[in-house]
């Protein structure tokens, strides 16, 4: 799981514009980033390891990039994995997973494409004998091509502005844009001076989005199929209020920073309970993605100072808790713990999705049922393992708004056999 971003300018432009609305997706991964530019005839490559950072030195002005920020979910995060990868004229990014590949999916898929090869042909057998995860963006000399797989699990648009086409995993980094709209499952176009031209569309795509993209990845800001993330978010919360069996009205319902509020803020509005934002981040402006981070030690320990407490707020009170998911259960065993120190009089969780009860084979780096919080165990087993007084979930079937091809299959939805068969 990762961001992706492309522009092409009938005129040159500065780099910094590519970086600028490449920050604006470094929620969607911060273990590196990188820039393909097109100049003089030849392709350039800058890549780091870490969060995007300011461009410190003259860079020329441009008219095609493309650029990438890095989630590890194959692979091991080395130089020679950063994206975009680039051989000769071709230089490409990806955001996804690709199962049937050993390794670092990326590099397997470039090696499908060969400087010397017919690079639309090329594209069309991959779109027709790899079904997922792929979003892709390839520059070949000053050509810029774009691809999502015929499952369309991993989101990508495209807005104008301007002179220039920009594409991005999200609309959030296309906010100034006009006529931004999603490409099409098992699209490939090809983007040149002459404007955006289709040059294929898969006969069997289907809408398969991955809703953990919308319940947690996607910035709330971003929108899919014309409708604002945080409106489905405010949908989830209030089917989660709907199947509420506390009626108490002295509740004070406190929604988890940042991907938690929007369902809390409906949840409690439904009910009619207090609502407070008694727990906010440290710090706004930095990545607070605990989940992205690779190592379990370290998640703990991002967990621990993610956040700060109203106590005042908080002593005495009983409290409901909402939190977009629980995967590992890193954030909410630290919150509640946190939380007891205050002396809340009972702490009640609610969760706006499944429980996620599976590994992802496509693009979400849960790689065993062992390291899920919910993994064989009840609901009475979470909540005395938590230390709460109750906890409650939607249950898969009340999943049932998102596209009945929609992925799931953390939430234990499975995954079409076509996917991981070669």
């Amino acid at each position: 799981m990762c961001g992706i971003l492309g522009i092409y300018s009938s005129k040159p432009n500065p780099i910094f514009e590519t970086v600028q609305r490449l920050r604006k997706l470094q929620h969607r991964g911060k273990d590196s980033w990188g820039i393909s530019y097109f100049h003089q005839g030849k392709i350039h490559t800058l890549k780091k390891k870490g969060m995007v950072e300011e461009l410190t030195k003259q860079f020329p002005f441009v008219q095609q990039t493309i650029a990438h920020v890095r989630y590890t979910t194959s692979g091991e995060n080395k130089e020679d994995e950063i994206q975009p990868l680039t051989k000769r004229n071709i230089s490409i990014v990806h955001n996804g997973n690709i199962p049937i590949f050993q390794g670092h999916d990326t590099t397997k898929l470039f090696q499908m494409i060969t400087p010397d090869s017919n690079i639309e042909a090329s594209l069309i057998h991959i779109m027709n004998t790899i079904v997922a995860s792929y979003s892709l963006l390839l520059m070949v000399d000053d050509i810029l091509y774009v691809v999502k797989d015929r499952y369309g699990i991993r989101p990508l648009c495209i807005g104008e502005r301007d002179d220039k086409i920009i594409i991005s995993s999200e609309s959030c980094a296309l906010q100034d844009c006009k006529m931004i709209r999603e490409v099409q499952s098992g699209q490939i176009l090809k983007i040149d001076k002459q404007g955006i031209h289709p040059i294929y569309l898969h006969p069997n795509n289907k809408d398969g989005i991955c809703i953990f993209e919308l319940m947690y990845f996607m910035n709330k800001d971003s929108m899919y199929r014309n409708q604002k993330v945080e409106t489905i978010r405010f949908q989830l919360g209030e089917i989660l209020a709907k199947k509420e069996t506390l009626k108490d009205k002295d509740y004070l319902v406190i929604g988890v920073p940042s991907s938690g509020i929007s369902a809390a803020l409906s949840y409690a509005k439904l009910l009619q309970f207090e609502y407070s934002q008694a727990i906010q981040k440290v710090n706004q402006k930095t990545c607070d993605r605990t989940f992205i981070v690779m190592d379990q030690s370290e998640r703990v320990q991002a967990c621990k100072k993610k956040f700060k407490y109203d106590s005042q707020k908080i002593k005495d009170r009983k409290l409901i808790i909402i939190d977009d998911t629980i995967v590992r259960g890193n954030v909410i065993q630290s919150v509640i713990n946190e939380l007891k120190m205050m002396e809340p009089s009972e702490i009640h969780i609610r969760i706006p999705s499944a429980p996620v009860i599976d590994i992802c084979q496509l693009g979400i780096a849960i790689h065993s049922k062992e390291e899920l919080l919910m993994n064989n165990r009840s609901l009475s087993d979470a909540k005395e393992y938590l230390g709460v007084d109750s906890i409650n979930y939607l249950t898969y079937e009340e999943l049932s708004q998102f596209s009945p091809d929609s992925y799931k299959e953390c939430f234990g939805g499975g995954i079409d056999k076509d996917i991981i068969s070669v």
